[in-house]
């Protein structure tokens, strides 16, 4: 069940409550797998008040599968907006071979930024896994996030980022856990070094850049391996594999 804390603070003031905002509500459905108190998000469809979920990423082909998990009726009212973001810069590179590969290209290319960062700039490296994470922090010296570190250590690591005292500190590598809450102005670009799980974790990491309506690259790295589809998340990992390979159409048109 849902938070029994949670859910009894709402049942018993839910004379006080309006409504009750769920945000990166497509991790209810997403991330279900992965999180298994998601799967218990649909009590909150017993609550007599308004709910509004919030998402950035739900692709319209999830929608009914979104509703019908959560609860919710399949007449519910669905609010889109545009999702264009003109001021983020679209790359694939694919690397050819063992000498050049993901690893070190993402190092090359973090070093050639390097020399165009101002002092606000920042840079996120989202790796596949934590021990990919670790080498790469090592190899540049950057800073590291991902999901085994202590809460305190992580939180250090956002805070010095976020700071950027010294050059070191602009970049960070990171894990998919980095890709949530976090609101940075000034990410002039972001590397995915392989590609992400799925292309809900693409789009959302993507967009940590050019939040002040600035410029920003966003790269991302293979070495011509895809993520294997299962039918957990089939969708958007097939997804996330065709635009990969899409050379002929505009980056932005899987995305928009």
């Amino acid at each position: 069940m849902l938070s029994k804390t949670i859910y009894r603070l709402i049942t018993n003031k839910i004379q006080d409550f309006d409504r009750v905002i769920i945000d990166e509500a497509h991790s209810t459905t997403i991330s279900s797998t992965f999180r298994p108190v998601f799967k218990t998000m649909n009590d909150l469809a017993s609550i007599p008040c308004q709910k509004i979920y919030l998402t950035a990423t739900l692709p319209p082909q999830l929608e009914k599968e979104f509703l019908e998990f959560n609860s919710l009726s399949l007449t519910t009212p669905i609010i889109r907006a545009q999702t264009n973001r003109p001021e983020l810069r679209y790359h694939v590179f694919q690397t050819h071979s063992k000498t050049n590969s993901v690893n070190s290209t993402v190092c090359h290319l973090t070093n050639r930024f390097q020399d165009r960062f101002t002092p606000q700039s920042r840079g996120i490296i989202f790796c596949r896994s934590v021990d990919q994470a670790i080498a790469i922090s090592h190899d540049l010296g950057c800073l590291l996030y991902h999901s085994g570190m202590k809460d305190e250590d992580r939180e250090e690591a956002q805070r010095k980022w976020h700071e950027g005292a010294v050059k070191e500190h602009c970049w960070i590598a990171a894990t998919s856990g980095f890709i949530h809450g976090i609101d940075e102005p000034f990410v002039m670009a972001i590397i995915f070094a392989g590609p992400p799980h799925n292309f809900s974790d693409f789009a959302q990491g993507s967009a940590h850049g050019g939040r002040r309506g600035k410029p920003s690259m966003i790269l991302l790295i293979t070495d011509g391996i895809y993520s294997p589809v299962t039918d957990e998340n089939r969708y958007l990992t097939q997804a996330m594999n065709n635009w990969m390979k899409n050379t002929t159409r505009c980056r932005r048109s899987g995305l928009s």
